[in-house]
Formats: structure tokens, C-alpha cells, sequence
């Protein structure tokens, strides 16, 4: 098999994490890039820094509840949209976060020819993921909003 990367991104973290950025930077929502154009990019600058194929590309989110992105975007940008759904009476929040955790290391077990992970993630949460991945000798990057990412996963 021949060597491959895995994007694995926390959509509702993303478009989050956007939001806040450009807002702190005063840009009005007409002077900023499309969620769609954004993913374009985002896949494009990972196939160029890892050298690799992208074998796997998921994007993770409730997308009944996301006003940002569509599912349509996220195939026109040549990605999986993977549903998520809360089953509890909490937010939420963590659905997506749990399912792309989950999938990053089953992918992990099963693809002998993954051998980079990039998860896009700002979440420390996802630090266990990381050294998991990395446990199992793939190396992994984390890409975050700037200012939006915490510090242990940058570290």
C-alpha cells in the first residue's frame, strides 16, 4: 500500500474558531473568505506540507445546527461530511469531537499506509488522540485557528 495522510477535521471547532477570528479582527462577514473556499485551501496546504496523498479527508459536525458550511461545500471542496448528533441533553459539543477521535484511531489500527494524521483542531481534548497516534508510529499535525488552538496540543 502505498504511503497516504489522513485530514480529519473538527468542523464545528473550525468554523467556531473562524468566526472568533475574524470578528476580533473587525472584518465584517462580507470581507471574509467562504467556509467553502477556506476548505479548499485548508486541503491543498496540508497535501502541500505533508508530501502525501490524502487518502482520507472527513469533515466532523452537526451539520443540522452548523450556519457556516453545508454539507454541499464540504463535498465540493472534495471532503466527506460525516453527521454527527447529540444523544444527551448536554450542548452537544463533544459529538463530533468524539467521533473524529474515534475514527482517527481505528484508522490508525487498520490503514498500514496511513502514516501522517493532520487533525484540524484547536481542542486540547485531542491531545490523548495525538500521542495515541503517535504511539503507534504515524506522525501527526495539528492545524488551529491562530489564536484559537490551545497550547499543550501546539506544544
Amino acid at each position: 500500500m502505498k504511503p497516504s495522510a489522513v485530514l480529519l477535521i473538527d468542523l464545528e471547532n473550525f468554523c467556531a474558531s473562524r468566526r472568533d477570528h475574524f470578528s476580533r479582527e473587525g472584518r465584517a462577514v462580507d470581507d471574509q473568505p467562504r467556509r467553502k473556499d477556506d476548505l479548499r485551501t485548508l486541503v491543498a496546504f496540508v497535501e502541500r506540507a505533508t508530501k502525501l496523498p490524502l487518502a482520507v479527508r472527513r469533515a466532523y459536525a452537526n451539520y443540522l445546527s452548523l450556519a457556516d458550511v453545508t454539507p454541499r461545500d464540504v463535498m465540493e471542496a472534495g471532503i466527506e461530511p460525516v453527521q454527527t448528533f447529540c444523544l444527551s441533553d448536554a450542548t452537544g459539543k463533544n459529538a463530533s469531537d468524539m467521533k473524529m477521535a474515534l475514527d482517527a484511531v481505528v484508522l490508525a489500527a487498520e490503514g498500514d499506509g496511513f502514516e501522517h494524521f493532520v487533525l484540524v483542531t484547536g481542542d486540547g481534548d485531542f491531545l490523548p488522540v495525538v500521542l495515541e497516534l503517535k504511539r503507534r508510529g504515524r506522525d501527526v499535525s495539528a492545524v488551529g485557528v491562530t489564536g484559537s488552538s490551545n497550547m499543550a496540543l501546539r506544544k
